[in-house]
């Protein structure tokens, strides 16, 4: 149940979970439950980023996955923000903009 759930984030997701489970076995399972549940958090396409720089980096850990999940989410909204913030501003300076009264 828990590889399926990881296996609908995405396959970086999957593979980190395959391989904590078959280093940890059942005694992980509340690994590999966390990072599943970051969905309740983060979007799948974040979380299964930061599963691929965990693999990336050698460590394979339910906290290094949330903090990496965390910062790429915090990234996201920061560049969606300004990004917005700037198609707002252009949109205010394009003379296609301006309405008449």
């Amino acid at each position: 149940l828990i590889l399926r759930q990881a296996r609908q984030i995405g396959q970086h997701a999957s593979r980190l979970c395959e391989l904590m489970f078959a280093a940890e076995g059942r005694v992980g399972q509340r690994k590999l439950w966390g990072i599943v549940g970051l969905t309740k958090r983060y979007p799948a396409q974040c979380i299964n980023t930061a599963c691929a720089q965990a693999l990336e980096q050698g460590v394979y850990s339910y906290k290094r996955v949330q903090a990496l999940s965390e910062r790429l989410f915090a990234d996201a909204m920061q560049c969606g923000v300004s990004g917005m913030a700037s198609k707002r501003a252009s949109k205010i300076a394009s003379p296609h903009s301006v309405q008449k009264p």
